[in-house]
């Protein structure tokens, strides 16, 4: 018993199980608010490298993400706090 299949085949030409080092470094420092900074900028060096490497952007668009997050809570925190010594 043999099935004709005429369905089409597509092939993935990306290879997106591949995560480059400065995607996972700048999701994982994306996490602490003292490290957010170098985060930020580890995530966008991994989306840069995975643009051109036409691999997975999800980690670094993610770190990209919590680290601008933490950044902004941060600097809403120093600001909150100023005017509160101001008054």
């Amino acid at each position: 018993m043999s099935i004709n299949s005429t369905a089409p085949v597509y092939v993935n030409s990306q290879n997106p199980s591949r995560i480059n080092g400065f995607s996972i470094a700048g999701f994982v420092l994306s996490f602490f608010w003292f490290l957010a900074i170098l985060g930020l900028i580890f995530s966008i060096l991994g989306y840069r490298q995975a643009k051109r490497e036409n691999t997975s952007k999800g980690l670094a668009i993610a770190g990209i993400v919590i680290s601008a997050v933490c950044i902004g809570f941060f600097v809403l925190i120093i600001i909150l706090s100023a005017m509160m010594t101001v008054v």
